[in-house]
C-alpha cells in the first residue's frame, strides 16, 4: 500500500505513520508541494515503478473504501491475462441513499466511448503495471482525460469486467472535495 499525503492539515499522517511502523508493506510519501489528485497519483505510480515488485495498480481515494475484506483477493483471483479490469461500485449519497453501478457493456469499445462520468475514474478499475498512463496535473476532473488515454493504452480484448461491487464511493464528503475547491478557485480567478 502506497499512501501519498498531499499536504494534509489533519491527523491523517500520524495515523498512517502508525500503520507504517506496524506493517512494512505500507509506505507513506509526503508531497513537498500541493499536487492534487493527478499529481499525487503520479507520485505513487513513480514510487511503485522504481521501488516495488507488483503486477497491477488500483487506486483508493482517501474518503472511500473497499466493499469488504475479501475484495482484493477477489480482484486478484480474476486478473489472469488481463490488462485492465473494471470494478462495480456502490455510491453513498449525503441523504443516506445508495446506488449500485455495475458496468453492463459487453463491447468494451462502447464502454470506453460512453459518456457515463462514473466510469471515467481511476478508482473503478485495476491496470496492469506495464499499461499504466500518468495523470494530467493541470486540469480539474483529471480522471476523465486520463480514462480516455488509459483506454488507448490497453487492448480492448484484454479488458475484464468484474460485475460485482468492489468499491464504495463516498459522496457524503462533497463539501471537502478537492475538485470543488479547485473549481471555485479557478472561477474566482477568472472573474
Amino acid at each position: 500500500i502506497i499512501i501519498v499525503d498531499d499536504m494534509s492539515t489533519d491527523t491523517s499522517v500520524e495515523t498512517v505513520e502508525n500503520y507504517v511502523e506496524k506493517d512494512k508493506r505500507v509506505h507513506l510519501i509526503r508531497n513537498s508541494r500541493k499536487r492534487y489528485n493527478g499529481g499525487s497519483r503520479n507520485v505513487g505510480i513513480e514510487y511503485a515503478q522504481q521501488f516495488k515488485k507488483f503486477d497491477y495498480y488500483c487506486f483508493l481515494d482517501s474518503d472511500d473504501w473497499w466493499k469488504d475484506e475479501n475484495v482484493l483477493q477477489k480482484i486478484n483471483d480474476n486478473l489472469w491475462d488481463c490488462e485492465l479490469m473494471l470494478l462495480g461500485l456502490e455510491m453513498i449519497f449525503p441523504d443516506g441513499t445508495t446506488q449500485i453501478k455495475i458496468n453492463e457493456y459487453d463491447n468494451y469499445k462502447d464502454f470506453f466511448i460512453c459518456d457515463n462520468k462514473t466510469w471515467c475514474t481511476a478508482w473503478s478499475r485495476v491496470i496492469r503495471k506495464d499499461k499504466i498512463v500518468y495523470f494530467p496535473e493541470s486540469c480539474i476532473m483529471e480522471d476523465r482525460t486520463w480514462a480516455y488515454e488509459q483506454a488507448d493504452n490497453v487492448s480492448l480484448e484484454n479488458v475484464r469486467n468484474l460485475k460485482e461491487v468492489c468499491y464504495v464511493w463516498n459522496r457524503t464528503n462533497t463539501n471537502n472535495s478537492v475538485s470543488l475547491a479547485r473549481c471555485e478557485k479557478q472561477v474566482r480567478g477568472n472573474i
